[in-house]
């Protein structure tokens, strides 16, 4: 791999800024491997040798792209795992708040998302990223399941983690690319129902 410039001065973070977001909204709008390059420096409003100057190719940009949109999910998902203090032995009430704070950390993204689900599959890095996210999705359902033990009927907590963390992917999802007629509020109770009636002696 090529040697790539690094933006030293303001004007030239702006330029190489300008050109991720033009990226990110292409990604989004035609998908990944309907985008070029050549696409991505006209939406950018940037010559395409320009565009050479930051970025080697395409997935090099991609990368760039998924490095932000890790660091933001790290920072949401920590704060999701200092909230086991505020409810504590109320499953209820933390199972609300993790799926409410999940939709609100994916609908912003939600373009974005619905292409990396797809990447995952072919793009390493997507993979590891999303593979990133899901694990420390259930170790933080872990940490509240340790954390309240005793009221609960389920032996394997391990067990218990992920299962509890498929659940709430799947109502998240259910939610964040809602079905015609679709009720989120139904289908956020629901899921609390579904998870306390699994976890509770």
């Amino acid at each position: 791999m090529g040697e790539t410039r690094r933006p030293r001065q303001s004007r030239s973070q702006a330029t190489k800024d300008r050109i991720l977001e033009s990226a990110y909204k292409l990604f989004c709008e035609r998908g990944y491997y309907q985008t070029t390059t050549n696409h991505i420096a006209d939406r950018a409003g940037v010559s395409i040798g320009s565009l050479y100057s930051y970025y080697e190719d395409r997935e090099e940009i991609l990368a760039d792209i998924l490095e932000k949109y890790d660091s933001s999910l790290n920072r949401a998902l920590d704060d999701l795992s200092g909230e086991k203090e505020l409810c504590r032995s109320d499953i209820g009430l933390w199972l609300r708040r993790v799926i409410e704070r999940m939709v609100g950390l994916q609908e912003p993204t939600r373009e974005l998302y619905d292409q990396l689900r797809s990447l995952g599959y072919v793009h390493p890095k997507v993979a590891e990223i999303l593979r990133r996210k899901r694990a420390r999705e259930t170790e933080i359902i872990l940490e509240y399941l340790r954390f309240n033990a005793a009221m609960l009927r389920v032996g394997d907590l391990g067990l218990a983690a992920f299962v509890v963390q498929g659940m709430v992917r799947v109502a998240v999802d259910a939610m964040v690319f809602p079905e015609e007629g679709s009720d989120g509020s139904k289908i956020l109770e629901a899921t609390v129902e579904a998870i306390c009636r699994y976890l509770f002696k």
